[in-house]
């Protein structure tokens, strides 16, 4: 079997669990950091759990939310690699930067982001660990919001 039979191979089995393919209208979450908020596997796939958990995974300093619509992707109603309920779902989604950053909702960032007392006169203020810094970077993607003002039932899991 070639390389890239078996990764489509994974791709669809999540590591042995099966995904099926699915068409859902739902809103979607994506947990990330700087470093992953576009991350992406296998060109272009982008992992996501639906309004349907109850909670989040607990990796990721803030949460893109997407607008409710009809997305079709692999879904799998636990985590997929693990083959486990952790309290999300997964649901793989093949789409572009654009796509991704066109259907951003809001970004929820934890509460203490907004809550946070910081003295940028202080000769030790570090704007790379100011949350009004992380705030105002991320405004420039999509409308930032703290938890407690994110209508919803769903857990961050911060």
């Amino acid at each position: 079997m070639k390389l890239k039979e078996i990764c489509d191979q994974m791709i669809e089995s999540g590591f042995g669990h099966d995904l099926v393919k699915t068409t859902l209208n739902t809103r979607l979450f994506r947990k990330a950091s700087s470093h992953n908020l576009f991350g992406s596997r296998n060109g272009g796939e982008i992992i996501f759990s639906t309004e349907d958990s109850v909670s989040l995974i607990g990796r990721g300093d803030f949460c893109v939310v997407l607008n409710r619509g009809e997305y079709t992707g692999l879904y799998d109603d636990k985590d997929a690699d693990a083959g486990k309920n952790y309290g999300y779902d997964e649901f793989r989604i093949r789409m572009s930067k654009d796509e991704y950053t066109d259907k951003i909702e809001y970004i929820v960032c934890p509460d203490w982001w907004v809550d946070v007392e910081i003295d940028a006169d202080d000769p030790n203020y570090d704007p790379s660990s100011d949350p009004y810094e992380w705030i105002e970077n991320l405004s420039e993607i999509g409308p930032v919001i703290p938890e407690r003002e994110f209508e919803g039932t769903i857990d961050f899991n911060w």
